[in-house]
């Protein structure tokens, strides 16, 4: 059974090691504050300008000026820190982010992503997402394998304009994980109840089974709020970016 948004971003967090700065991205990615152990001590990074982001408050205690990359209400962790979009973007330019979890319209076998221009809708622009997979020292994608018009987005070369070249290293969908190796897609793991048969029919690009590859438990999805409905600021393409 494919992996739900939530249990996709169980199975993101599950990539971070202890002490890291992950930044996150719009979309799926955004749900995987909820799915961090606290324990591990990740510091969670926002490209709305938020160091140090923690679970969303309880409905009536948020901050509405303290918000994720989709402009939704989080949390802030002790010690944290807000810096406008500028310096927010600098920090992976400078080499300051390990991991960035992001979203995708398309990525390819060469590990380049697309991931801003939403075919018949109106975006502002790609924002730091650019500045982020570039920079950061392992870029993840956290994504639907499928959209939602049937379009397949692992794909041999990507049709739509990039947001950043050959850096995506891993894609968590909801079929499975794959690694970008040496021009494909590695299939490291597929979500339980997964044919390898479904997997390939749905993936153009040139997909690979690894020998370690096996069917994965469904991770735990967070029991976190996700309600909000009635929260302001929600992005244009806000509703694509949960479809994957």
């Amino acid at each position: 059974m494919p992996w739900s948004p939530e249990e996709i971003a169980s199975r993101v967090a599950r990539e971070f090691l202890p002490g890291q700065v992950v930044s996150l991205c719009s979309g799926i990615p955004s749900l995987v504050v909820a799915a961090v152990d606290e324990s591990m001590q990740v510091v969670l990074h926002s490209e709305s300008g938020v160091l140090g982001v923690g679970r969303k408050p309880s409905r009536g205690r948020e901050i509405r000026n303290v918000v994720d990359a989709e402009g939704r209400s989080v949390g802030m962790l002790p010690g944290g820190a807000f810096m406008d979009v500028a310096r927010s973007s600098a920090m992976s330019r400078g080499g300051h982010v390990d991991v960035c979890v992001t979203g995708a319209l398309e990525v390819d076998v060469q590990g380049s992503f697309a991931s801003w221009t939403v075919p018949g809708k109106f975006v502002r622009g790609p924002g730091a997402a650019m500045d982020l997979a570039i920079g950061a020292e392992r870029t993840i994608a956290a994504m639907n394998h499928v959209g939602p018009g049937g379009e397949l987005k692992l794909v041999s070369q990507c049709s739509l304009p990039l947001t950043a070249a050959r850096c995506v290293d891993t894609v968590v969908t909801d079929l499975g994980v794959f690694e970008i190796k040496d021009g494909s897609f590695r299939c490291i793991e597929l979500a339980p109840g997964t044919a390898w048969e479904d997997v390939e029919a749905v993936t153009e690009g040139r997909l690979v089974r690894s020998e370690q590859s096996r069917e994965s438990e469904a991770p735990s999805p967070s029991s976190a709020p996700s309600d909000y409905d009635d929260e302001e600021g929600e992005l244009v393409a806000e509703s694509d970016w949960r479809g994957g």
